[in-house]
């Protein structure tokens, strides 16, 4: 069932001169009020799809999906699942899908996360289910903060975030409060969720946290995490393990450093070979020192049978900047890592590939590049000696692989300042990325992707407004467009 509101948006059909051979399709319009956001778009193995996005028609933030059955061009639209915003989206092979966001109803009320499910072959969302009141994030903290979801082949939900810890720090040197990681495991067939489990120690800092699940119901969590004791302060990766049908194990350390370590992810395979990737920012030992590419990409091997993990290997050329990772596994133990190389000139999206059986990552490919000539931006407040730089847009991509290890990639590419997005495709039976594909017009942000059983690959993304023949200015759309397996 299609639903319009009178307030915010319409609902479009209608397709853009872009060079591929599926025209994108247009979801929604809105005529009022911000930007879309959160956009995230999954699909199943036989060709099931859902999306999902938040937008603000009047004071507050509603969340809504749309579904699109297989072997169908038509989706159909829901109603506001609820009010909140910074959506997440799982679905599973069979058509399964789980949405959470949190709401926050206003001055003095508490955050909630709260979830809803969707079962393969039916029709409308089950009535969302609150999941936990959370501790508002402080300033500058919201990507950390976020909770995040993944589902299961058997269409077992779990759902990871970040809460406050009323626990003291060990030592005095720590003077943030501590914050944990907790857990919650549910159903997308039925709806309901188990209480809240915590996994990370109270005395330390923990945040962004992100899971995975193997067929058989083994779970691993990693998150990012500020260790707190006598002899050692400083930044690490961590990660918990629960065996399927067991408790969570003890945490342990999958890095450590002195350096800053974030945006983990993680993947597992059938057999409960994981693998985790991260960003590292090394801190520069001379105070005021000229800024250079200090950013890489490392990764380690675990294992869920011996909750252990293997050497960190870095995966980002040294003397690189590299950023914005994302990884994408499957059931097969194919992997995908993704990430992003800037310089001051110019973009890059760089790719690699690994075996979780092999525990080898392949040699990292240069999937698209680009010259770009960034408009000047001052670092430092009006007044000051201070340099002036040149900032370039950010890729941001986005990777994604079914069950069968079939591979796609999406991320955003200046052109004259006004990004279009890209994709370009891997399958199984392929020995390298096919060639890119300009997908939207410019002035495209948001994008995500999805590929289904059949290596179609499903992009989405947020479109800007345009002006109406009686140049009134409409609001951003949100726009998707399919694929076929052969990328073009």
């Amino acid at each position: 069932m299609l639903f319009a509101s009178a307030f915010a948006w319409v609902v479009l059909a209608t397709g853009l001169a872009i060079a591929a051979s599926t025209k994108p399709v247009m979801l929604v319009r809105e005529l009022a009020g911000g930007p879309l956001g959160s956009v995230a778009i999954g699909a199943g193995e036989g060709g099931d799809a859902v999306a999902s996005w938040s937008e603000r028609p009047l004071v507050r933030a509603v969340v809504r999906v749309a579904d699109k059955r297989a072997g169908r061009s038509r989706w159909a639209i829901s109603g506001p699942l609820s009010e909140g915003e910074n959506p997440r989206l799982a679905v599973d092979g069979r058509g399964d899908a789980v949405a959470i966001w949190t709401s926050h109803l206003g001055p003095g009320a508490p955050t909630v996360l709260e979830a809803a499910v969707r079962p393969a072959r039916v029709d409308h969302w089950l009535a969302q289910t609150a999941i936990s009141t959370l501790q508002p994030a402080d300033e500058g903290e919201s990507t950390e903060a976020t909770p995040s979801v993944t589902i299961g082949a058997r269409g077992e939900v779990l759902i990871v975030w970040s809460a406050g810890s009323e626990e003291e720090p060990d030592t005095p040197l720590a003077v943030e409060p501590g914050r944990v990681i907790q857990a919650v495991s549910g159903s997308a067939r039925t709806g309901r969720f188990d209480p809240a489990a915590t996994l990370s120690r109270g005395t330390d800092f923990a945040q962004a946290p992100q899971p995975a699940l193997d067929v058989r119901g083994d779970a691993v969590v990693v998150w990012e995490a500020g260790l707190r004791s006598t002899v050692f302060e400083g930044r690490a990766i961590q990660a918990a393990w629960r065996p399927a049908g067991e408790g969570w194990h003890q945490p342990n350390t999958v890095a450590r450093t002195n350096d800053s370590l974030g945006k983990p992810h993680v993947a597992i395979d059938a057999d409960g070979r994981s693998v985790a990737v991260w960003e590292r920012e090394r801190v520069s030992a001379t105070p005021h020192a000229e800024s250079q590419p200090t950013a890489a990409i490392e990764s380690a091997f675990g294992n869920a049978s011996t909750a252990s993990w293997g050497a960190v290997q870095q995966l980002s050329p040294v003397g690189e900047h590299a950023s914005n990772v994302q990884l994408a596994s499957g059931p097969t133990g194919r992997t995908i890592v993704a990430w992003e190389r800037d310089s001051r000139t110019s973009n890059a999206v760089v790719a690699a590939s690994a075996s979780t059986g092999s525990r080898t990552w392949g040699t990292p490919s240069t999937v698209a590049a680009w010259d770009h000539i960034a408009p000047p931006i001052r670092i430092c407040p009006r007044g000051a000696e201070c340099p002036i730089v040149r900032r370039l847009p950010t890729a941001a991509p986005q990777v994604a692989t079914n069950a069968h290890g079939d591979a796609a990639l999406v991320w955003e590419q200046a052109g004259g300042y006004r990004p279009f997005v890209r994709a370009a495709s891997w399958p199984a039976t392929a020995r390298n990325w096919l060639a890119p594909v300009r997908v939207s017009a410019p002035g495209a942000s948001e994008a995500n992707v999805a590929v289904d059983g059949s290596d179609d690959t499903l992009v989405i993304w947020q479109a800007l407004g345009e002006c109406t023949k009686r140049c009134q200015q409409t609001g951003p759309a949100l726009e998707v467009a399919t694929l076929p397996r052969d990328g073009r």
